[in-house]
């Protein structure tokens, strides 16, 4: 039972507010003081409650923690990590029971480690209780206490960690998805940006992790489309986005009123303390691994900085744009034809030609006219006649935002102006881009399954590229190849139908070695020996490295030039193609006939 204890500051419970929203709520606020997770009834009467876990807090990072089931010993975890050795551990272990004294302690008379490792150690199990929270019930209540420390007598000195690395392992195990997905509706409509001093080496991300993101960081993206398209998977991207939205690691592009807080400061579960709202534009939050001793007194310096405020000029009202929250200089049709005629326009259009400014203007000038331009362009400010064109409003403010973003920055300025020197610099060629490597990686991966002879999974990653970028010819040649092996496809006619999409990715490219050398596969089916041989001399000159094509020449003629009797059995379980018809390793194609920005895209 929990001792007698003044009254709590705040309180709640983890189904309120979920222990990852706790745990950002207390690092903004820098928060010092000790969180009381126990089960049972808020009746204020600490006796009716039973603990399960005691956490200090100093300027909001976790120091100490203390669980009621033993979970993470020193000892086990140092061993773990090959601080000190098992035998060591035993010994430790076994005097703790002559004299009860802290492990580490032990294992320093033992001589097993030093300081250094016992601070590891301490840093380690720390990280790994935090992230042992994360899996308590929804029903656990937490009291927070300001300013008290109830584990004063327990373990050793505080040792401070960085949480994000728990948070993030915390939330990818035991996540919460009821308030992740009402985090996530919260923005929904808006496109998800990194920012560009966001601090994701904090959280440590797997490298398949880090490579996903990578794309929020060079283009803002709805969540939705992030998650469908992400190199993980769906959930995975989804929670990825939920801990950088709640950490302030993220800007949001074109819904500017979304809120960004954790649950703690949209509910009344902080009953006694006052929250104030602070918006998203701000620096993301920065805690040391450790946080620093002032030498003069051996205190703890602060680990968090001051948000950095927001300098916005006055703006200026816009001299060339439709008024959209007073239409009466028009009629709701004719204002609802210019802003769908806007928002097509603006695709084409370079950040500079988007806010009306020559491509030398200053940061003020930018800002003065994108103020001016948000006056008019904020979805919000659409009468409700107009409803059905904030769609397309949405669209327009978006790109304002994101070049006002762009060009107000330096250094996102000077690559901007490398790539509208490159030609892609409007939102229609960064789609285009996207799409190309978007494509690309759809296809290598569906190369990677037909290898494994996973005819199904390569249909489906093959057919994405082709729908992303359906100009390139091997990403038609390898849907076909594909539709060629199901069973219903090994007669003579539905060959012959299969060969003539072939002659058409050999138009569209003469140098795809894929569809010449599947092409050659179908010939060898229907017995068509020459055509076949053909394909395969042309396939191996593209690509001298393909076995497959070589193979089947240097058969063709150790036979003499004479026909092989064509291939009588069908593809093997799966759909694969029989051994001799397997998918040759190849590289990436290179794409034809793209200049400019797309050309460097591919460049070798």
């Amino acid at each position: 039972m929990l001792p007698p204890s003044p009254d709590p500051t705040a309180q709640g419970t983890f189904a309120q507010t979920p222990f990852p929203h706790l745990l950002v709520y207390a690092l903004e606020r820098a928060l010092t003081g000790t969180f009381e997770f126990s089960l049972g009834s808020r009746s204020g009467d600490s006796a009716d409650e039973q603990s399960v876990a005691t956490m200090q807090v100093i300027q909001g990072v976790p120091a100490k923690l203390r669980t009621t089931d033993g979970v993470y010993y020193l000892g086990d975890v140092m061993a773990e990590l090959g601080l000190v050795s098992l035998e060591a551990v035993r010994a430790s272990q076994a005097r703790m029971t002559e004299s009860p004294r802290l492990q580490g302690q032990i294992l320093r008379e033992l001589g097993a480690t030093d300081d250094a490792g016992i601070e590891a150690g301490v840093r380690a199990q720390l990280d790994r209780k935090v992230e042992y929270i994360f899996g308590l019930s929804p029903d656990v209540i937490f009291s927070y206490y300001e300013g008290v420390d109830t584990l004063q007598r327990y373990g050793g000195t505080p040792t401070p960690i960085d949480p994000l690395p728990a948070l993030w392992r915390g939330v990818r195990q035991h996540p919460a998805w009821d308030h992740i997905e009402a985090t996530l509706r919260r923005v929904d409509g808006a496109a998800v940006r990194i920012k560009a001093n966001a601090s994701l080496d904090r959280f440590k991300f797997t490298a398949l992790e880090i490579s996903a993101l990578e794309r929020l960081r060079t283009r803002a993206t709805r969540v939705a489309d992030f998650a469908s398209t992400s190199v993980v998977e769906a959930d995975v991207a989804q929670l990825l986005v939920y801990v950088l939205i709640i950490t302030k690691q993220v800007d949001l592009i074109g819904n500017p009123s979304a809120s960004l807080v954790p649950d703690a400061e949209n509910s009344q579960v902080f009953a006694r303390v006052k929250i104030q709202t602070r918006p998203f534009q701000r620096a993301p939050l920065v805690v040391e691994e450790a946080a620093p001793r002032n030498a003069s007194d051996g205190r703890l310096a602060s680990p968090m900085p001051q948000p950095i405020p927001l300098s916005i000029p006055a703006a200026s009202p816009s001299t060339d744009a439709v008024s959209l929250a007073n239409p009466s200089a028009l009629d709701h049709k004719s204002l609802k034809q210019k802003i769908i005629g806007r928002a097509t326009a603006i695709s084409a259009q370079n950040y500079f030609e988007m806010l009306g400014v020559e491509t030398d203007a200053s940061p003020e000038t930018i800002q003065e006219a994108f103020f001016g331009l948000a006056k008019v362009w904020h979805p919000d400010r659409l009468p409700a006649a107009l409803v059905d064109a904030k769609d397309a409003c949405s669209k327009v403010f978006t790109h304002l935002t994101e070049a006002n973003a762009t060009l107000c920055d330096k250094e996102r300025r000077a690559e901007y102006m490398r790539l509208l020197k490159d030609g892609g610099a409007t939102p229609d060629d960064q789609a285009m881009i996207h799409a190309i490597l978007d494509a690309s990686t759809e296809f290598q991966k569906a190369e990677v399954f037909l290898k494994r002879n996973d005819t199904g999974q390569a249909m489906v990653h093959a057919s994405k590229a082709l729908a992303l970028d359906p100009k390139q010819a091997d990403y038609l040649a390898m849907v076909t190849w594909l539709q060629a092996l199901k069973p219903d496809a090994l007669g003579r006619a539905p060959t012959l139908e299969k060969i003539a999409v072939f002659d058409r990715c050999i138009e569209s490219n003469a140098n795809s070695e894929r569809a010449y050398f599947w092409r050659g596969m179908l010939y060898k089916r229907i017995a068509e020996t020459a055509k076949s041989v053909r394909d395969f001399k042309k396939a191996s000159q593209l690509n001298p490295r393909n076995l497959d094509a070589l193979r089947e020449v240097r058969l063709f003629n150790l036979r003499g030039g004479q026909s092989s009797p064509p291939p009588e059995r069908a593809p093997s379980a799966g759909g694969a193609a029989p051994a001799s018809n397997r998918q040759p390793s190849l590289a990436p194609p290179q794409p034809e006939g793209r200049g400019g920005i797309f050309g460097k895209l591919f460049k070798k």
